[in-house]
């Protein structure tokens, strides 16, 4: 019976990883974008957890995992523009402008403006989101960086109620070389809801990321 339930476990988690309706709120990024006409392809393992004051699930409150294939491209000295592709099918294209720093600095901030579309069962609900970052990074050298992105997501869902998830993303970057940087980051999301009590809901994402660089000097 242990045997049944551990692969029963198993299989949902599976299931959820490549179908379930999860949000982008990672962030797998410092606040300082990349130089004019350098781009990066980069991939992240996720595991996503809700965690709700009451709960009906009979395997309880348990982590999802997905993945995500990200890419970025520099488009000048204080911008540049992503897009992301998760296991869930969802498509986040952004822009980030970073206001605050250089590429030498110590001290990095941006902020960034985001679109979200969820092409799992388009065909029933459409669904979009609207994310809301900032961005700040500490370089103390230039292998190592910290860095934390505050961000606001707008949930419209076609059939129901919109939402919005507030939270952060906080991070440690490392530059093994000039062409490949590695992350780790955890976040945490409060979602709220006109006429819901969502008080005891909580969202947490971990995930640990590699990134290629192309056009580095």
């Amino acid at each position: 019976m242990k045997k049944s339930n551990t692969l029963l476990t198993f299989i949902i988690l599976l299931m959820c990883s490549l179908f379930c309706n999860c949000a982008q709120l990672g962030s797998f990024q410092t606040a300082k974008v990349l130089p004019k006409k350098q781009s990066s392809l980069g991939v992240a393992a996720i595991g996503y957890g809700v965690n709700e004051a009451i709960s009906t699930s009979d395997i309880g409150v348990g982590v999802v995992p997905h993945v995500e294939i990200s890419s970025r491209f520099g488009v000048g000295n204080k911008l540049d523009f992503g897009a992301r592709l998760s296991s869930s099918i969802n498509l986040l294209l952004d822009a980030k402008y970073q206001y605050a720093g250089n590429s030498d600095s110590k001290f990095a901030a941006a902020i960034g403006a985001g679109m979200e579309l969820q092409a799992t069962n388009v065909n029933d609900v459409f669904v979009y989101r609207v994310h809301l970052p900032l961005y700040f990074s500490i370089h103390p050298n230039t292998s190592d960086a910290l860095y934390a992105t505050p961000r606001m997501v707008f949930q419209s869902v076609s059939d129901d109620t919109n939402s919005y998830f507030w939270g952060a993303s906080l991070g440690y970057q490392r530059q093994f070389n000039n062409n490949l940087r590695g992350m780790i980051e955890a976040s945490y999301y409060k979602p709220t809801m006109a006429g819901s009590n969502l008080s005891g809901t909580n969202l947490y994402q971990f995930g640990v990321g590699i990134q290629r660089i192309f056009g580095a000097q």
